[in-house]
Parts: C-alpha cells; structure tokens; sequence
C-alpha cells in the first residue's frame, strides 16, 4: 500500500515496482480495504482495475490482482529516516501494517521489492 499526496510518486513507485519484478497492481489511486483472516485485504473499484496512471502520459493498462494482502505499507509523505530505525506501522481498521518512509520513490523501488519478496528481518 503506497500512502502519499497527489504528485508524489506513487503510481511511479508502482510501475517501477512491477517492472523490477513479478508484482502486480492491485489498484491506483482508490482501493477497498477490509478486515479478512486477520490480515488486511485490499481490492480495486471495479470501474479502476486493472488501470494505472502514468503522469504526462495518461492511464496504462497492468495485468491486474483481483486482492492482495496488505504486508507492507509505504508512506511517500514521510522524510525517510536515519540508519536502522525502529520498525514503524501503519494502522487503519485496528490492523497494524509494517511501514517504511521517504519522499524519493526512486530510491524505494529496490527495497520495496526486497521486502515483499523476503520480508523485513527481525530482531536483527
């Protein structure tokens, strides 16, 4: 889930995301959350799947997931913070999701996509 006003990259860190690797669009711009299984499920308006805003350009078709647990939220409003900082969340419908912060999107897509493929590390 990348959280962060309008302009601030986050259809960009999204496309970067999924051409660096085998992650999908959920949704951009609007999605539906919900409370299922204890985790936090997130699925796209259906008037919106499977479309992602590329600025300058228009809106650009992506192979679409139809839901995807929420596992990590990044917040592109955020100054990222010094070395090793204390793990952060993000809560929303009392469920706490794993958050990292920065306003360069760019240099966010590697560890984004390190953690949904390996997870954050614990106790380290």
């Amino acid at each position: 889930m990348i959280l962060g006003p309008s302009g601030c990259g986050k259809s960009s860190l999204s496309l970067a995301a999924m051409v660096a690797s085998d992650i999908r669009l959920v949704s951009d711009d609007r999605t539906i959350l919900r409370l299922a299984g204890g985790g936090l499920i997130a699925t796209a308006p259906p008037s919106i799947a499977g479309l992602i805003e590329a600025r300058g350009i228009g809106l650009l078709g992506a192979e679409p997931a139809s839901s995807a647990e929420v596992l990590l939220a990044v917040d592109l409003s955020r100054d990222a913070p010094e070395r090793l900082p204390p793990p952060a969340t993000w809560s929303i419908l009392n469920c706490a999701v794993p958050m990292i912060a920065g306003r360069d999107w760019r240099a966010l897509v590697g560890p984004v996509v390190q953690i949904l493929r390996a997870g954050l590390p614990r106790d380290v």
